[in-house]
C-alpha cells in the first residue's frame, strides 16, 4: 500500500515545490533551454532531470498523471515540451488527445531509490517544522 506523504506531513500540493530540483546545488527550480535544463546558481546542465521530478510528483501525489499536471508541476512554458517529455519518458497512457493520462509505475523503483525522495525537505516548502528554514 502506498504511504501519503502529504497526509502524513500535513501538507497541501500547493506547499510542494514545483519545479526541477538541480542534483548538484539543490536550487529549484531549473530552467528548460533548448532541450535541457539548466541551473540558473550553479551553471548544471542536466538533459533529464524531468525524470526525477516525474518520480517525485509519482511518490507524493499521484502515479497517474496528465500533461497539464506535468507542465505545471515541472513549471514549464508549453503543453508541447511537456508532451514531449511524457512520450519519451515511454510512459504507460491510455486516453486520447486531452483525455489522455500517463502512468508512471513505480514498482519498477527500488526502495534504496526512495531515498533521495525522502529527504523531503528538499521538495517540501517551507513550511514550520519541515523542509527548508
Amino acid at each position: 500500500m502506498k504511504m501519503n506523504v502529504l497526509d502524513k506531513f500535513n501538507l497541501t500540493y500547493d506547499e510542494l515545490i514545483k519545479g526541477v530540483l538541480c542534483k548538484k546545488c539543490s536550487y529549484t527550480p531549473m530552467i528548460r533551454l533548448r532541450g535541457k535544463w539548466k541551473c540558473n546558481v550553479c551553471g548544471t546542465i542536466s538533459i533529464d532531470g524531468h525524470l526525477s521530478a516525474m518520480r517525485d510528483y509519482a511518490l507524493l501525489v499521484n502515479e497517474v498523471f496528465t500533461n497539464q499536471l506535468i507542465k505545471n508541476f515541472l513549471l514549464l512554458p508549453s503543453s508541447s515540451i511537456a508532451k514531449y517529455l511524457l512520450t519519451s519518458a515511454n510512459l504507460t497512457s491510455t486516453g486520447m488527445k486531452k483525455q489522455r493520462k500517463y502512468r508512471l509505475d513505480l514498482s519498477s523503483f527500488h526502495p534504496e531509490c526512495w531515498l533521495d525522495f525522502f529527504h523531503i525537505g528538499i521538495f517540501i516548502s517551507r513550511k514550520p517544522g519541515y523542509g527548508l528554514q
